[in-house]
């Protein structure tokens, strides 16, 4: 453990790093360093992927946002933490991109997001839909219908883009806070 009011000294392996005892790393570079050499490359268990659901299910959201780089919206997996070691041990099993969000009120926290956008998106909800609870309908829609109403070449003919825009309205109407 590294004592209040010192200095933490990484030597670059976990089993040489005092402070890094019970993930109690004070520096959370270090810590998502750490986390990244025990877990890269690990398959997933099911308790992982379990887990991970949990936290989708609890601090996550699916739904479709505008791009800058695209006409239309598309899919995206989030999931919103004060804990950025906990979104950086994610991003390393699962990949993803992690973005701050500034607090909006005084004497909150920074926030950080954790997202997949497009194919990262469904192919993380097929990973977890298994294990998913709460967000299981808004996977399992976006997994069987998204590709069916997505061309390649990105023309839609006016029957697809009323299929996807239905999608769309169907993932934000299961998004619903409760009535």
């Amino acid at each position: 453990m590294v004592p209040p009011g010192g200095s933490h000294t990484c030597k670059g392996a976990w089993n040489h790093c005092e402070s890094a005892q019970l993930l109690s790393v004070t520096d959370a570079r270090c810590e998502a360093r750490h986390l990244h050499q025990i877990f890269m490359g690990i398959r997933m268990t099911d308790i992982e992927l379990s887990y991970v659901a949990g936290i989708v299910d609890g601090e996550g959201s699916v739904m479709f946002v505008k791009t800058n780089f695209s006409k239309f919206s598309v899919p995206v997996l989030s999931i919103c933490n004060t804990n950025l070691a906990l979104l950086e041990w994610i991003k390393f099993k699962f990949g993803g991109q992690i973005h701050s969000r500034k607090p909006r009120k005084k004497g909150h926290k920074v926030s950080y997001e954790l997202r997949w956008y497009y194919d990262g998106c469904l192919n993380m909800l097929s990973r977890l839909v298994d294990y998913l609870i709460v967000k299981k309908p808004q996977a399992m829609l976006l997994l069987s219908e998204y590709k069916a109403l997505t061309p390649r070449n990105g023309k839609y003919t006016e029957y697809l883009l009323d299929k996807k825009i239905a999608l769309i309205q169907r993932i934000k109407e299961l998004n619903k806070r409760g009535e």
